[in-house]
């Protein structure tokens, strides 16, 4: 998924509060009350010190200590969609425009109509955009923007990136596709791959349309600030690199593979290159341990390959709600069989069972290994990890990812005047009456939840899950 260095995965910080309560649900939770809230017991600075005494149990000594991160990577042109479409159409912002989700984007209408489904439901994602003609009006309407940025994109390019950052004695190297504007923006001291597939004359550009809260365009709301990211990219959407990524690993010796950019090869005919893939993957050493991590897909069938294919190869994997939905969907679980895009409020009871079904499926239909989920939503973050696995610390791995998720969306400001603990009408908590993180045991599986902030007005809303999943990783133990 591309985004800026401040960013995998469209999050606006909310802190919702969820029980865990139908009769199939692995476990109950005890709620606190209305009342314990409106009496402030429990409040976002009463959080952050949770978050930073569990992080500060952990610090010293890192089981990951050299990553390989390979292979998507880019440069962002963010901007706000509405201007973007307003250059493109002086009829722009009809309420004609109905939202539509399309696996492929093909023109500028369609563009606008995906945009303003993602708008209207307040959450990320990121399509191919097929016509190279079309794609380009897009860049030449974006010149007349005002307001554009240009960063580091890409899954891999800001995972790297972002460990480095909170950890500069870490030896990094990544795989992916660099233009002459992509290795400026990059971290000098990031190691490069350097190959025919990694060098490229020309950088890869995928565009950022960020939208805010309230904002309506073609006569819908958005409920929340995200954004809906695009591109005609090659080098990316056939990860091009994935071979000459692979084949560096032996001399590199990592203890840590990190792997992004499987998304980008739904926007073309993708079996072929899929089964390469699969078959490339068995090529990394098992002396490392391995992580994917997931971005927007549209379709059943394609992420019903990735569960069969893929995922039995990996240790663990980093996703959003409308991702493990998705993964959801294509198996046919009963809760999810209704809708390609979440129907229902993604509570801490949803997600478990969902992760729960995902992990047992796995464990029946083929030799998995995997045994860790990072997943986070709008309201709140989970680590589910196998009882039988190595992984350890997830606890701290879940705070340290929500936590840096706030600092990004809000600048760094953590403060009450920044953020606030809060819960929306009718909505209960997902923890007890004493305690604003749980670690919770059923089924075979350990969930470590911990609720997130609210940011009163979000700086960043791009690409948090990258940052998140960095962080986990970095506090997790494996051995």
């Amino acid at each position: 998924m591309s985004v800026q260095t401040w960013s995998r995965c469209g999050i606006s910080l909310l802190v919702l509060v969820f029980a865990v309560l139908l009769s199939y649900s692995p476990f109950s939770v005890k709620l606190f009350s209305k009342k314990q809230l409106d009496n402030k017991l429990f409040t976002s600075s009463k959080l952050v010190d949770i978050w930073n005494q569990q992080i500060q149990k952990s610090i010293g000594g890192l089981d990951f200590n050299r990553i390989a991160v390979g292979v998507n990577g880019d440069v962002d042109i963010i901007l706000q969609g509405t201007d973007l479409f307003k250059e493109l159409s002086t009829s722009a912002n009809s309420s004609k425009v109905h939202p539509k989700d399309h696996a492929v984007i093909t023109n500028i209408e369609e563009l606008d109509e995906i945009f303003t489904l993602f708008l209207s439901k307040g959450g990320g994602g990121e399509r191919f955009f097929s016509n190279f003609g079309e794609f380009q009006k897009v860049i030449e309407a974006s010149r007349s923007v005002q307001r554009v940025k240009k960063f580091v994109g890409g899954n891999a390019a800001l995972i790297a990136q972002k460990i480095l950052e909170l950890n500069k004695s870490v030896k990094v190297m990544v795989g992916l596709p660099v233009g002459p504007v992509l290795d400026l923006l990059l971290n000098p001291s990031v190691e490069r791959l350097k190959s025919e597939t990694t060098s490229l004359k020309m950088d890869e550009y995928h565009v950022v349309l960020e939208y805010s809260k309230s904002e309506i365009w073609n006569g819908l709301k958005a409920p929340a600030s995200s954004r809906f990211i695009f591109s005609h990219d090659v080098s990316n959407s056939h990860m091009s690199c994935f071979h000459d990524f692979v084949a560096s690993l032996p001399d590199f010796s990592p203890d840590l593979v990190v792997i992004s950019g499987l998304h980008m090869l739904e926007g073309i005919d993708w079996e072929g290159r899929l089964m390469e893939i699969t078959e490339e993957f068995k090529q990394i050493p098992r002396s490392a341990a391995i992580h994917v991590e997931l971005a927007s897909m549209a379709g059943s069938k394609f992420v019903n390959a990735l569960i069969q294919k893929i995922l039995p190869q990996v240790d663990s994997i980093g996703l959003n709600e409308q991702e493990l939905w998705l993964l959801c969907h294509s198996l046919g679980f009963e809760r999810c069989k209704g809708s390609l895009q979440p129907n229902i409020p993604i509570t801490v009871e949803v997600a478990v069972d969902m992760i729960t079904l995902l992990l047992e499926h796995l464990d029946t239909s083929a030799a998995s290994t995997l045994s860790r989920i990072h997943f986070h939503t709008l309201s709140f973050h989970i680590i589910a990890s196998k009882h039988s696995s190595t992984w350890n610390n997830q606890l701290t791995a879940v705070c340290a990812g929500a936590r840096q998720a706030a600092l990004q969306a809000c600048g760094g400001n953590l403060g009450t005047d920044y953020v606030d603990l809060g819960v929306q009408p009718g909505d209960t908590e997902l923890i007890t009456s004493d305690q604003l993180t749980r670690t919770l045991k059923a089924a075979g599986v350990t969930f470590h939840i911990t609720p997130s902030l609210i940011c009163r007005k979000p700086l960043q809303t791009v690409g948090l899950g990258d940052a998140i999943s960095a962080s986990g990783l970095l506090y997790s133990r494996y051995s």
